[in-house]
């Protein structure tokens, strides 16, 4: 049966140094668009076109959503754009092949249950650094049987992940180790580049962006915020922001102002009141037009009133009031406060009135992970409530979203052609 090659595809050297690996184990540790996905669907492909035994290839994720959005439906429309596919089951969640050749795609939250009876020549196992060491175990049991490779592709996971004290701190001679750079991807522009880096705080962009390993939770959590960070100042007449957190008898809130600059500045803060509507006089009394960007659970209807706190603010009187669906999750808000503090171009943009918010500055400097895990050491839900208030209005004054942006290349088609030609004659 001849070898199938894609004519159209042009590999970065990462992504052809994966391609042309004999390993039994492979290893690809990559920064965030860096081809990773797109190296896993077109190596998959090809490697299950050119299977020469009669066991399936197998395709695995963390989670099912990730397995279906980033990996099943992309190679399905792929195999049908190609002509490869004979037919392709989202029930079985498995495609055939003209050739008879099969492909299985299986989610790794249970997989005892899911790679059941299975017998693979080649397995694939996308951010096997999020997996638990069981079920990257339970595939390559798999393998067995074939003698089969395994294809493990990841970002870094911090180093208090298995993976990191298995494959990293104790570099293994029979893995092939493969590294993937953002600069890697032609159709990340320089500029493109430079705005990721300037969305990330230093040391997650040492992850995110450069593939390292590192440590995101042995330091404080808003391990960005420095004395540098800290100043004093008056209001102008600047728009006022009032991040808040509902919580009786807390309710804490920061009050900030959005510079001509594009900087930021805390002018003042909040915490003890009672009640929503104790809150809301407070609020009136001493930032009257302020609009206040509250937690989302304020959305929530309260017992004994059947009301909701966004509905006790206006019904006080404070009715510019931000509201939202959700909160946005815990770790992308401490990043983007971090980025904001500094980024990784060395850039501050946050600056706090350290006389007038001494409680925010208190809890920036000792709100912390609990024993280097991802849990945070509130004190029993004593502390972080001001913090939290703080990321809700950074967070969308900001509009910022970690690791968001693509731009394509002005000379893609160039770099793409040199790429292809380079490729040439060759198959997978």
């Amino acid at each position: 049966m001849p070898t199938y090659s894609i004519s159209e595809y042009a590999p970065h050297p990462g992504q052809l140094e994966l391609h042309r690996a004999e390993d039994k184990e492979i290893l690809v540790v990559s920064a965030i668009r860096a081809g990773k996905s797109h190296g896993i669907i077109f190596d998959a492909i090809c490697s299950a076109w050119n299977n020469q035994t009669n066991w399936g290839t197998l395709i695995t994720a963390p989670t099912y959503r990730l397995v279906d959005s980033v990996l099943e439906r992309p190679i399905v429309n792929r195999l049908l754009a190609m002509g490869l596919l004979a037919e392709h089951s989202f029930s079985r969640h498995e495609s055939t092949l003209k050739n008879g050749k099969v492909i299985y795609y299986r989610s790794l939250d249970d997989p005892d249950l899911a790679l059941r009876g299975l017998n693979i020549y080649k397995a694939y196992i996308d951010e096997a650094a999020y997996c638990s060491k069981y079920a990257v175990d339970v595939v390559k049991g798999r393998l067995l049987t074939s003698n089969g490779q395994l294809v493990m592709i990841t970002t870094p996971n911090g180093q208090t992940s298995w993976m990191y004290d298995e494959y990293i701190v104790n570099k293994k001679d029979n893995v092939k180790y493969i590294n993937f750079k953002l600069t890697d991807n032609p159709i990340i522009t320089s500029e493109a580049i430079e705005r990721l880096y300037e969305s990330y705080d230093p040391i997650l962009a040492k992850q995110e962006l450069e593939g390292e390993w590192v440590n995101l939770f042995e330091n404080q959590i808003y391990y960005a915020f420095s004395d540098l960070n800290l100043d004093t100042f008056e209001a102008d007449d600047s728009q006022v922001y009032i991040g808040l957190d509902f919580n009786i008898d807390k309710n804490a809130w920061v009050a900030i102002q959005k510079m001509p600059n594009n900087t930021f500045r805390v002018i003042g803060e909040g915490y003890g009141d009672k009640t929503t509507a104790d809150v809301a006089t407070t609020l009136l009394t001493t930032y009257p037009d302020a609009i206040v960007i509250p937690d989302a659970t304020g959305s929530n209807r309260l017992q004994g009133t059947g009301k909701t706190n966004f509905q006790l603010l206006r019904q006080a009187g404070v009715h510019k009031v931000v509201e939202r669906k959700s909160n946005p999750h815990r770790s992308d808000r401490y990043a983007i406060v971090n980025a904001t503090f500094l980024n990784a171009l060395n850039q501050r943009r946050l600056f706090i009135d350290e006389k007038k918010c001494p409680r925010l500055v208190r809890e920036l400097r000792e709100l912390s992970y609990r024993d280097k895990t991802i849990k945070v050491e509130d004190k029993g839900g004593e502390v972080g409530h001001i913090t939290d208030a703080l990321g809700y209005a950074i967070v969308y004054l900001t509009g910022r979203s970690v690791g968001k942006l693509i731009t394509e290349s002005n000379n893609f088609i160039e770099e793409w052609k040199a790429r292809k030609l380079a490729y040439d004659n060759f198959s997978i």
